[in-house]
Order: structure tokens, then C-alpha cells, then sequence
């Protein structure tokens, strides 16, 4: 796998964006961050609480499986919210 960033600064956005991390609007500070992965260009938005959280994650984890674009909690890491999820069997 190969990621390189190219750029990881805070902005103050002028129109909303989708948190990468936890799917919820940024209207205020975002961490922006333009990088390549796998050959391909990316660039996204995240809170800066969700930011600091996917950086706690753990790195060996984030290395080999990346993580699902927003479908995480905002501003905790997996490490955080792992006791306190739990598997729920659907109902038919």
C-alpha cells in the first residue's frame, strides 16, 4: 500500500463539507488533506476532533485496513469506541 501526503493544513471552509471520518457537516475548522493513495489522487475534510481521533487509532490497523469513509463516531477512535460497541442481531 502507498500513501503520501501532500498537504495537511487547518482551513476555515466558505461553503459545507462531509466529515471523511464521521459523515456529519463541517460548516466552521476543518483539517484539509490532499494525498495520494494507491496511485490515485484524494483530498477530504474532516473535523478537527476527528482528525485528532483517526490519528490515536492505532497505526498498524490504519496501515492494512484503512478505515470506512463515514462511518465512524465524531472525534473517537476506534480504541475509544470499541468497549463501548456491541453486536446487536437484527430482527426479522
Amino acid at each position: 500500500m502507498s500513501f503520501e501526503t501532500l498537504t495537511d493544513k487547518i482551513v476555515k471552509v466558505r461553503k459545507p463539507h462531509t466529515c471523511i471520518w464521521c459523515g456529519e457537516e463541517i460548516t466552521d475548522k476543518a483539517r484539509y488533506r490532499s494525498y495520494i493513495y494507491e496511485g490515485q489522487f484524494n483530498s477530504d475534510y474532516l473535523h478537527i476532533e476527528c482528525s485528532d481521533a483517526m490519528y490515536r487509532c492505532d497505526k498498524d490497523t490504519m496501515a492494512n485496513e484503512g478505515f470506512e469513509p463515514y462511518d465512524q463516531q465524531r472525534g473517537k477512535s476506534w480504541e475509544e469506541v470499541g468497549h463501548e460497541m456491541e453486536y446487536v442481531e437484527a430482527k426479522a
